[in-house]
């Protein structure tokens, strides 16, 4: 059967999935109530007047709104269609500051369509999948064997064409983990990079990354100009499809053996070390200085044994009590740094949680759906190593609300209980 795509900006085409109902867009009317509930305004009159007064002047997609408030003229538009002043609502600037920050833009709307594509050809047979790290252990973060091949879908997406038919004679490769999914498309859209170096301590970026990103940016309901694509949601009930989620619990994966344990802290020391320098993505090069590594590997398990530490559960032990700097010294060895101690805790607790990976991201292709007084549920688009098959599929994220310390309503992944931070391109 055919699959409808929303190619077109501004479309409200439904997008079929196999074997289910139409995932659709946001319409005009859904993304102006969530825009009237994230800034207190009253939902009905948005819902209603305001949007009535859109249509009246050909405004009745939430595309066509975010180009409408990004160029001057909207108000002489209203007045050409007779639809400003009396019984028509009459627009402030800083209403129109808000929409342009807070709605999202083409490049989410594309972003969204091929992710969309992705998913729907991985169930139509016409795509292979699978979740491939770029690297594998602590020191080998090259891109490796990730593989993303997605013939003709730029083309489309950005300069127009023809819905694809499926089957397709054109198979696509999709062999990617969950941040190379959400890397590649956003990169195949803009043929631009998303891995600026001060965003990573790799050449690309992880759903740590993204986590930590999204986390400083200006939010959408922040009126503020910045020469920023991109843009944080504070709330999860006001995801918008094309959204992305991530969140990260640790910069360190649980580890059976000491040495595991120790080889992924010196890497993160040594990238710490490099700073923003070319030094810390030489690190990342099979060529790098293996060989200082474990030297230092083995110094320190040798160290560590004679205090009785041969496990990173001893380690974490020794930690807690905070007896672990006094042992060594009692033994004539020279105790470890703060920055060290610290790198040593945080993986030693990775492996006490079981932590499996260092975070996740995915993107959102429907309205976050309220489920209970606290909890919302949000259909997504991501790649990952468990569900039907590994790789890229679609599948739900469950996200609750929690207030923080200092009494702001925080957001957590229900299963991890990380916390979840947003992000939205607005161009």
């Amino acid at each position: 059967s055919r699959a409808l795509i929303c190619l077109a900006l501004g479309s409200l085409l439904p997008i079929h999935m196999p074997g289910s109902a139409a995932v659709l867009p946001a319409d005009l009317e859904k993304t102006l109530e969530i825009f009237a509930r994230a800034f207190d305004l009253d939902e009905k009159e948005w819902t209603g007047t305001w949007r009535a007064q859109l249509e009246k002047a050909f405004i009745v997609t939430p595309l066509q709104l975010h180009a409408a408030v990004g160029e001057p003229g909207l108000v002489d538009r209203f007045k050409k269609a007779e639809c400003y002043g009396e019984d028509f609502p009459n627009w402030k600037a800083e209403v129109i500051v808000d929409l342009r920050n807070f709605l999202p833009g083409r490049l989410q709307s594309r972003t969204l369509s091929l992710a969309l594509e992705c998913v729907l050809r991985v169930e139509a047979g016409t795509a292979e999948t699978s979740y491939r790290h770029r690297g594998a252990g602590a020191r080998n973060q090259s891109l490796g064997p990730e593989r993303f091949e997605v013939p003709g879908a730029r083309g489309r997406l950005v300069k127009g064409g023809q819905l694809p038919e499926y089957p397709n004679e054109m198979p696509w490769k999709l062999h990617v983990d969950c941040a190379g999914f959400q890397r590649n498309v956003y990169e195949a859209i803009t043929e631009s990079s998303i891995s600026e170096r001060h965003l990573s301590d790799r050449r690309f970026l992880r759903a740590s990354d993204f986590a930590r990103f999204f986390a400083g940016l200006p939010s959408v309901l922040e009126r503020s100009d910045c020469a920023s694509q991109w843009r944080r949601v504070p709330c999860v009930s006001d995801i918008l499809p094309g959204d992305f989620v991530s969140y990260t619990p640790s910069d360190y994966v649980a580890r059976k053996t000491l040495a595991g344990l120790l080889r992924d802290v010196r890497m993160q020391l040594d990238l710490a070390e490099g700073g923003d320098g070319p030094f810390k993505h030489a690190l990342e090069n099979d060529d790098s200085d293996d060989e200082g590594a474990e030297k230092w590997i083995k110094l320190v398990e040798n160290k560590l044994e004679q205090v009785g530490v041969n496990s990173p559960e001893s380690l974490l032990d020794k930690i807690e009590a905070g007896s672990l700097n006094e042992d060594l010294q009692a033994k004539g060895k020279k105790g470890f740094g703060k920055a060290t101690m610290d790198e040593f805790e945080e993986a030693c607790l990775a492996c006490k949680n079981g932590y499996q990976n260092t975070g996740h991201i995915v993107m959102a292709c429907e309205v976050a759906e309220k489920q209970g007084k606290d909890a919302w549920r949000v259909q997504i688009l991501h790649s990952t190593g468990s569900g039907k098959h590994a790789g890229v599929q679609r599948g739900y994220h469950k996200l609750l609300s929690k207030k923080g310390e200092d009494g702001k309503v925080e957001w957590l992944h229900e299963r991890t209980q990380c916390l979840a931070n947003i992000g939205r391109l607005i161009l």
